[in-house]
């Protein structure tokens, strides 16, 4: 038997897969066991802290012990953490140096960076200074009074206040250097000079004030050509100030060692250096041996992170949407605040659907591979549902191979486009061992065009969904927005079970069991399967789903037009497949329910109903003679609930605006867009384009779905 090299090619990777996947579980567990034996470590000294001052636990873990000056406060604050966070870092594989660094930044900026490792985020060190400017700069903010609605405004506000404020933090340090500048440099204080002390403790009151607003109103991340952190320098000569340690030896001896031990401490020689750090750091000093290069301040004005309270349902973002399919991905989108610039499908059937509810979002039925990109402009998010039939589990799983995989495609798009943030979802499948080495080329392709990137399996019930779907999500955001992005937590809230999600849909046609099956079906319903081209049935069900569907009491093998009557039988019987005869079918109403779409919105049928007028019946829903189309439709969607998780993070991190939620994915969705009233006027547009979701770099207004076809 002859081998083709393709079919080598394909074997290889497979086993180069299962490769990657073995080292990258045992890298996880030793990342496990370093965090063990981290607490571990301190653990062994935990006790020394009752029996030993600090000054001598420090000396002990430093030369006894051999670790660094650097680290000393870190490790002894690790024995703070609690059972729970302790757990929560060896559970998500925290790197060391962030659990370390960790214990040592502010109560705020530790509480947001834990909310960040409970989503999921592999969060790094160096995003812990990027939280506190982010969260200091608000604070900025809300002291002016300011409310700022529009995304550039708020760049622009915050940029001038944190300018002002480092200006005015800046020229009252120089005032502290002077004030007190004539009793650091002095050979000697005595101890009994009383204005000399009365000044020290002033200073001490002036250094405390300083220190407070450098945490608040500190606007330098970083200064150009030093070699260490000025910053940190600043604090710790005001601290020292602050604690009235300013003395190089506190027992200074200006007589030499013949002098009695009663007088040693008669005097203070005051460190010279203490203000020297902060004149460089200022630009005052020459630049001396032993000090760092003289240099300039970086002020960064990015938009900061508001709290909860401060969220908007509209902010302005915009969106070019790949393979929107029948629009579920698009009401997640739509509802968590993007605008669509552009929804790009190539099925008829789907585009109509799209039309029909939201006659004014730019439909482009067309391959995306052949969309001209450049009339887009720059966008905030490139999102798209790229064909997971490659990646099922359930299929050929060929992957990049597979001629319907077009993950290379959307990488394409994202490099003519470059937008702000890529979010592409597809079955788990994707994630399994086999897929690995092409899952690495995308990251590594999108690393290189300057995001950074994860992927996390996002599942169906923790966010609202009655249904068991996972789905895995990349997200990829321009660098120096990550450290705001947040992975979506279970909600507060279960979803309903699946009985009291479609009760009342059973009912509908008069089958007298459906408040009886409503009570029995209390679970959530398995995966809904069947979105692929190639499918010619109604069948929901693989074999390992089927027995799920049946312990429902429900049918799996078709979905129906319309509910089941008062001839269906009970779905009491035992769940065999040789009585699953009585149970009811689903309709395919409810079938869009169980995936989350709004009640109101309706599906194009996929061929030309109106037989008298040869249109789109934009009036019916459903049509009998297109059910398989419909079908695959709804099998094929992106749950909005789902897409609105993910987008509502992606918002918080490109705008700064948090979102709770618990509170946001019990909202309605499309709230702008009320379904049951009338669609807007084409005056009410033009008044106000991007409020209906319309581009305003295309004027014209799209044709009426009449018109299209």
């Amino acid at each position: 038997m002859t081998i083709s090299k393709a079919q080598v090619t394909a074997e290889d990777e497979v086993s180069f897969g299962a490769e990657l996947k073995k080292i990258s579980a045992r890298m996880r567990a030793d990342r496990k066991q370093l965090v063990r034996k981290l607490f571990d470590t301190a653990a062994r000294y935990r006790h020394l802290a009752d029996r030993v001052s600090l000054p001598e636990l420090k000396a002990f873990l430093a030369d006894e012990c051999l670790i660094p000056q650097s680290q000393l406060a870190s490790y002894i604050r690790l024995n703070e953490y609690s059972a729970d966070e302790r757990t929560l870092f060896e559970d998500k594989c925290v790197a060391p140096d962030v659990i370390l660094a960790l214990t040592t930044v502010r109560v705020d900026v530790r509480r947001e960076a834990m909310s960040l490792i409970r989503s999921g985020r592999n969060l790094q060190t160096s995003e812990l200074r990027k939280i506190r400017r982010d969260i200091d700069l608000g604070a900025i903010l809300r002291a002016e009074g300011s409310d700022p609605s529009h995304r550039n405004a708020l760049k622009s506000l915050a940029k001038n206040l944190a300018a002002r404020k480092a200006d005015e933090l800046l020229t009252d340090l120089r005032h502290f250097a002077d004030e007190f500048s004539d009793l650091i440099y002095a050979e000697k204080i005595e101890r009994t000079d009383v204005g000399a002390q009365s000044r020290l403790q002033d200073a001490a009151g002036q250094a405390k004030k300083l220190r407070a607003r450098i945490h608040v109103y500190q606007p330098f991340d970083k200064l150009q050509g030093f070699s260490r952190d000025a910053w940190t320098n600043v604090e710790l000569c005001l601290e020292r100030f602050e604690n009235g340690e300013i003395a190089v030896i506190p027992d200074y001896d200006p007589y030499g060692a013949e002098q009695r031990a009663a007088d040693r401490a008669s005097f203070i020689k005051p460190e010279p250096a203490l203000l020297d750090w902060i004149r460089a750091a200022l630009g005052d000093l020459d630049v001396y041996e032993g000090f760092p290069l003289r240099s300039t301040m970086v002020r960064d004005g990015r938009v900061p992170v508001l709290p909860e309270e401060d969220s908007r349902a509209h902010v302005g973002l915009t969106v070019v949407e790949l393979c929107a399919g029948a629009g579920g991905q698009a009401i997640g989108l739509h509802s968590a605040g993007f605008r669509h610039v552009a929804l790009i499908e190539q099925d008829v059937d789907a585009c109509a659907t799209i039309r029909l509810n939201q006659k004014h979002w730019r439909v482009i039925q067309e391959d995306m591979r052949e969309v001209d990109y450049s009339q887009f402009g720059r966008v905030d998010l490139v999102a798209g549902g790229v064909p997971c039939q490659p990646f099922s589990a359930t299929g050929a799983r060929k992957g990049k191979d597979d001629e319907r995989d077009l993950f290379s495609a959307a990488l394409d798009v994202v490099e003519k486009v470059r937008p702000r943030a890529v979010m592409l979802e597809n079955v788990e499948g994707v994630s399994f061992a086999r897929h690995l080495p092409y899952r690495l080329s995308i990251t590594g392709r999108l690393r290189s065009l300057g995001y950074d990137v994860e992927w996390r399996s996002i599942y169906g019930p923790e966010l609202k969904i009655s249904q068991t779907r996972r789905r895995m999500i990349l997200v990829a955001l321009e660098r120096g927005t990550m450290h705001r992005f947040r992975w979506p937590t279970a909600l507060d809230r279960a979803p309903a079970p699946i009985g009291e999600l479609i009760g009342e849909q059973m009912g509908a046609n008069g089958w007298k069991h459906a408040e009886a099956w409503a009570k029995a079906a209390r679970g959530h319903a398995p995966t809904v399967i069947g979105g692929s081209s190639k499918k010619t049935n109604t069948d929901l069900a693989q074999p390992k789903s089927r027995q799920a569907w049946h312990d429902l009491g429900i049918d799996p093998r078709r979905v129906k037009i319309d509910p089941p009557t008062e001839l269906c039988g009970p779905s009491d019987a035992p769940s065999t497949e040789a009585d699953i005869d009585t149970f009811p079918a689903l309709s395919l109403r409810m079938l869009a329910t169980i995936q989350g779409f709004p009640v109101t919105w309706k599906f194009a049928p996929a061929r030309q109903s109106n037989r008298l007028t040869g249109v789109y019946d934009c009036n019916g829903d459903m049509p009998a003679d297109n059910r398989q189309a419909i079908f695959r439709q709804i099998a094929n969607a992106f749950p909005p609930q789902m897409a609105k998780a993910i987008a509502v993070s992606i918002k918080r991190a490109l705008t700064g605006y948090g979102t709770d939620l618990n509170v946001s994915l019990h909202e309605r969705l499309l709230p702008l867009i009320d379904l049951t009233c009338s669609q807007p006027t084409d005056a009410e547009i033009e008044a106000d384009p991007e409020y209906w979701g319309y581009s305003v770099s295309k004027p014209e207004l799209p044709q009426t779905v009449g018109e299209r076809i």
